[in-house]
């Protein structure tokens, strides 16, 4: 693991840097391409990195189109600051060779969380982590961020012992893919213990959402598309005893 030295941030110098999305093409990694253009970030070298799958997918950041690189160590070399959003079994391949060489990484997965060399940081609750010099720093769980943006203030001003919460859990939660399918099942389908372990094994297969039809809003949407579904509806027969998802575009 990278050692824990105190040494002057790069993020805090705020020069222009050499950046690495690794991840690009997904999702997260897409938000995150966004944001630096947002922000204005200061970027004087983009590296895009992603799986060999969609390497060569060509993105657009501040008018201009970048390639997407395979992700390898040479890649990183040079790098002062990696984006990762990438999953735990990717970002242990390449985040502690990374960080030891020198760049800071933000890693999105779960991968090193409860590595005492590593740093766990929401910058609202505790930025003073952010000024400990470590080169690794975990972004942790989208439910916990939210629900400490409202804790910790209470926290501090009263004090909490115990908190019950409940997650309900957005469909991009599955990346790009989780976003265009959904599952809808009718409301009069019970839960049938055979046909659900099915089901579960085509949400797992393809990153479909599973949704009761009557849970559905009804929102405005584009001309030519009926309000509330997305832009790929999945049926799945629950009288038919099957786990095939009969897709159509919309």
């Amino acid at each position: 693991p990278p050692p824990r030295r105190v040494t002057p941030a790069v993020l805090g110098t705020m020069n222009g840097m050499r950046v690495a999305i690794v991840g690009a093409t997904g999702a997260v990694g897409r938000t995150m391409l966004g944001i630096l253009e947002e922000r204005d970030f200061p970027v004087d070298d983009l590296i895009l990195l992603a799986s060999e799958r969609t390497a060569g997918t060509r993105l657009r950041f501040r008018d201009r189109e970048h390639t997407v690189g395979e992700l390898s160590p040479e890649a990183l070399e040079g790098v002062d600051l990696a984006l990762a959003s990438c999953g735990s079994a990717v970002a242990q391949t390449w985040v502690p060779q990374a960080a030891e060489a020198g760049t800071i990484c933000v890693d999105n997965s779960s991968a090193f969380r409860m590595e005492p060399w590593a740093e766990l940081v929401i910058p609202e609750v505790n930025p003073e982590a952010l000024e400990r010099g470590a080169k690794v720093y975990a972004v942790p769980n989208c439910t916990i961020i939210t629900a400490l943006m409202a804790l910790a203030p209470l926290h501090r001003a009263a004090g909490l012992r115990a908190v019950s919460l409940s997650s309900y859990q957005s469909v991009s939660g599955a990346g790009g893919k989780g976003a265009d399918f959904v599952v809808f099942l009718d409301d009069d389908e019970g839960p049938d213990p055979t046909w659900l372990n099915e089901l579960l094994g085509v949400q797992r297969a393809t990153g479909a959402a599973i949704v009761r039809r009557s849970a559905v809003p009804r929102s405005p949407t584009k001309p030519g598309r009926s309000r509330g579904q997305p832009r790929k509806q999945c049926q799945v027969s629950a009288r038919s005893r099957t786990a095939a998802a009969n897709c159509r575009a919309r």
